[in-house]
């Protein structure tokens, strides 16, 4: 009998999951969209609200009924992929207007091949699960070069499959340090220490570990999947891109931002700032006020993305810094760019070495200071457990834990 209502528990807990709920009625709501539907219809329109009152539904539980998705860190990840999947919908097929007739606008692709006209399936797949349209026609900037197109099936999954252990290794490693008596949760506040040292330091570590986490997990997801995705299909892989660029490029902002993190939001990003700035502000595609508005958009609705996420773990409104830290990047944006044309009209282009010294050191500087506000809160609302690589972190996502 025990057994009999164990199962049944465990069913009424996989239909009453984020993925069930929220995530997979949204996938098929994009499909039925983008295969069948045209640029403006009303079906399109209606399927978008649906997949907004789909992801709204799911704050509810956040906000009011107090119910975060679970303490890991990846299931509340996933709590802004309801919102982002509301973003790309309306980036590609409305703002953008993409329709299966009319999607394909080159002969050729970028390697100079003929263009292969996919089924409505994979437009539809395109159009919601391709954050960075790797190697198609609307690549977005930003991506790294493939890994290679030379290597063999089985050696490209052996290479890729030792990187797997030691960066989950080195991952949990920084959970540990992260969650220790010296940087541990006693110090997740803002101008609690009496030496600036001190502070600056613990703002240091705790950016620094963060950063160096994000880019361990998503690195190993992207391998995972890469590794997965080339034992399927035996040619994907010659067209596998790295999720990050060189960290040599982060010598700037503008260039952390643009060129060695993930672009996975990039497109989404681009799509609704023209569409925010050249056809509700009606700005000109020319000009400084046109080009920082867009930063600042892009940067805000970033930030947005990133509240959702905060929102999944319960952290109120009030406390999550995510909107602040994002903002500031934007305002970095102009302060870099400000310095750099003052520079340049009074001392011409400075020496690479110095630049590049300078760079470094502002960057690393400037994200130390802003992105306390941001990790803090998270760290305060995580447990050291539900930071962890483990399939307990993912498991909250299928299942319901909150019953």
């Amino acid at each position: 009998m025990s057994d009999t209502i164990d199962i049944t528990s465990l069913i009424s807990r996989v239909f009453t999951s984020p993925f069930i709920t929220t995530y997979l009625p949204q996938a098929l709501l994009v499909n039925y969209a983008a295969s069948h539907t045209s640029s403006g219809s009303i079906a399109r329109w209606t399927c978008f609200f649906a997949m907004v009152g789909l992801y709204l539904t799911q704050v509810y539980r956040h906000i009011y009924l107090d119910s975060p998705i679970s303490d890991t860190w990846v299931a509340s990840a996933c709590g802004g992929m309801g919102f982002w999947n509301c973003v790309t919908f309306f980036d590609r097929l409305i703002g953008r207007g993409w329709e299966y007739e009319h999607y394909y606008p080159k002969d050729k692709s970028p390697s100079g091949e003929t263009q292969y006209k996919g089924s409505r399936k994979e437009f539809a797949n395109e159009a919601i699960a391709s954050p960075r349209g790797v190697g198609t026609w609307w690549e977005v900037k930003g991506v790294p070069a493939a890994w290679s197109s030379k290597m063999s099936k089985e050696w490209f999954c052996v290479s890729r499959g030792l990187m797997v252990v030691p960066f989950w290794i080195v991952y949990n490693m920084f959970v540990d340090t992260i969650y220790s008596e010296r940087y541990g949760q006693k110090s997740f506040h803002l101008g609690i220490h009496e030496s600036w040292g001190r502070e600056l330091e613990v703002r240091a570590m705790t950016t620094f570990n963060f950063f160096t986490r994000l880019y361990l997990a998503m690195n190993l997801f992207v391998l995972a999947g890469t590794i997965i995705g080339c034992l399927l299909d035996g040619d994907s892989f010659k067209t596998a891109k790295p999720l990050y660029g060189n960290i040599q490029d982060a010598y700037s902002l503008r260039r952390f931002w643009g060129s060695f993190w993930h672009q996975n939001l990039r497109s989404g990003l681009e799509g609704t700032s023209n569409f925010v700035v050249h056809r509700i502000l009606r700005l000109p595609h020319r000009g400084l006020v046109q080009r920082y508005a867009k930063v600042f958009w892009s940067f805000a609705l970033s930030g947005l993305f990133h509240v959702a996420n905060d929102l999944a773990l319960c952290i109120p409104i009030r406390e999550t810094g995510a909107m602040s830290f994002f903002l500031l990047q934007a305002c970095g944006f102009v302060l870099e760019d400000g310095v750099q044309a003052i520079w340049r009209k009074f001392f011409g282009k400075p020496n690479m070495i110095f630049a590049r010294v300078i760079g470094y050191s502002w960057t690393a500087i400037y994200l130390s200071i802003t992105a306390a506000q941001w990790i803090y809160p998270a760290n305060r609302y995580l447990t050291k457990e539900g930071t962890y690589l483990t399939w307990s972190c993912i498991y909250p996502v299928f299942v319901d834990t909150r019953m």
